[in-house]
């Protein structure tokens, strides 16, 4: 992605695409949220995906909590 087409796009991609960023945002930002979740259970998943029909489809930046 290039930062000349889609700066606040790529600034949110290359700050949220690292796990302890994302803490520290729900843990700030969202202490409701924080509290309920384990945090140590975060992680950030693969990208890619199939859909029921097989058809390939792309998240942003998808994360898995407990």
């Amino acid at each position: 992605m290039s930062i000349e087409k889609s700066p606040h796009d790529w600034l949110f991609k290359m700050i949220f695409s690292q796990e302890q960023n994302v803490k520290s945002f729900l843990e700030i930002f969202l202490p409701q949220v924080y509290q309920i979740i384990l945090p140590n259970s975060l992680k950030l998943s693969d990208t890619e995906k199939l859909s029921k029909k097989y058809k390939k489809f792309f998240l942003i930046l998808p994360l898995t909590v407990k």
